[in-house]
């Protein structure tokens, strides 16, 4: 039931939470010892395949360090989700897909709004 809570309780603060590391090895893995980089990569895929997005994108190995938790299809989600794609492509040096930029205008719109 770990992630499963991890999902629902980013959801229920309005799609953002920030947690501790220990908080989520223990929601998600609490057989295992220690946080590992192994488990580490598995609990960020596991949450990407939820449709959650952390940041760090990689969730670090120190339990105290912490972690913000987003929804994808959320607002926030979907502006980081964009800027991501932004920094990948400006350190390969090409350009954003057309119609980039309409999009972080309609993001910026929505956030403005609330």
């Amino acid at each position: 039931m770990g992630y499963e809570e991890i999902v629902s309780a980013v959801r229920i603060d309005g799609g953002v939470k920030r947690l501790q590391m220990v908080t989520i090895k223990e929601l998600a893995a609490p057989y295992r010892e220690r946080l590992s980089t192994a488990l580490s990569h598995e609990i960020t895929d596991k949450l990407n395949h939820l449709g959650v997005l952390t940041l760090p994108t990689t969730l670090p190995t120190d339990e105290r360090a912490w972690a913000v938790l987003i929804i994808e299809k959320s607002p926030l989600g979907e502006a980081v989700s964009l800027a991501t794609k932004a920094v990948r492509c400006s350190e390969l040096d090409t350009p954003m897909a057309p119609g980039a930029h309409t999009k972080f205008r309609k993001f910026a719109r929505q956030i403005t709004k609330r």
